[in-house]
């Protein structure tokens, strides 16, 4: 069966699954994300150490090693706009790939394969919520772009920062309804019967047993999978943080003494981290699975 097959399932709600990716972009991404869970490591290191400005600081190169990856591995970007290019920061990234308007193609494919999974009496409500989304996005967008807004969210508390973090989590919960997760057992089952003709693909579509342990898999990792509703936000303001948490930076009037237990980016550190790990999970899956096929 293609219970491992979670990679599978992650693709399928990214709305990628069918798009065949050069060979050079998955190795490439694989160096990509090796760099990203170093990264990773580091911040968490650092967090512990309680060195907070160096906790976020390594958090925002994590992300720029997985930016890279994601857009590589969703057919994005071609390895030439990349490959030996040194970008000396993420907001660097950000800004000559154009990332965010890369996130929301990603955003709007996953909006068009979830349509296709709800039912009507629940579609009206989530294209007027992904409406209201997408323009609290575009305001989001627009102010990390101006220094002197930014200035205000540098200081954000938990709260506001959570609060943020909530709009995403609207659209992830669609993502991660009954409802979907029963569409995408059932289009597994369907995609088996195309490839697996020695199979009696119906007979395990009818057992119960089967679509239970399924749907177990997919709710036991709904936080491994949920992070596209979130992820321009999380990679917006780590984005405004990677400079002064590594310097002082005059026009924002902040610097990396800063960053103390108080601070709101720091108080949330555990759900930015968290957020980075599930896209380093996607990550990983989709390179496993785009190398070794659709195991049984």
């Amino acid at each position: 069966m293609v219970f491992g097959n979670l990679s599978n399932l992650m693709k399928l709600m990214s709305g990628k699954f069918y798009e065949q990716v050069p060979k050079e972009s998955i190795d490439y991404s694989k160096v990509l994300v090796n760099k990203f869970k170093e990264n990773l490591d580091i911040s968490k290191k650092k967090f512990n150490e309680r060195i907070y400005n160096e906790s976020i600081y390594y958090l925002c190169r994590a992300t720029l090693y997985s930016s890279q990856a994601l857009l590589l591995l969703t057919n994005q970007l071609k390895l030439k706009d990349i490959e030996n290019k040194n970008f000396n920061s993420f907001r660097e990234f950000v800004d000559k790939t154009k990332y965010f308007d890369k996130l929301k193609k990603i955003l709007d494919n996953n909006k068009l394969l979830l349509e296709l999974f709800l039912g009507e009496d629940k579609k009206e409500k989530f294209k007027k919520d992904y409406e209201e989304y997408k323009k609290f996005l575009e305001d989001f967008i627009k102010s990390i772009k101006d220094k002197n807004k930014v200035k205000g969210l540098l200081k954000y508390d938990e709260n506001q920062l959570q609060e943020l973090l909530n709009k995403g989590n609207v659209i992830s919960q669609y993502q991660t309804s009954e409802e979907v997760i029963n569409s995408i057992i059932n289009l597994t089952f369907s995609y088996m019967k195309k490839i697996y003709k020695d199979i009696n693909v119906e007979e395990l579509r009818d057992n119960t047993m089967i679509r239970n342990v399924l749907k177990k898999e997919l709710e036991k990792n709904k936080d491994k999978i949920n992070f596209f509703g979130t992820i321009i936000i999380v990679d917006g303001l780590l984005m405004i943080h990677e400079e002064p948490s590594n310097r002082y930076i005059k026009d924002l009037e902040f610097s990396p003494e800063k960053y103390n237990q108080s601070l709101g980016i720091v108080k949330i550190y555990d759900t930015l981290y968290k957020s980075k790990e599930s896209v380093y999970e996607f990550e990983k899956s989709t390179i496993d699975i785009f190398e070794r096929g659709l195991p049984l």
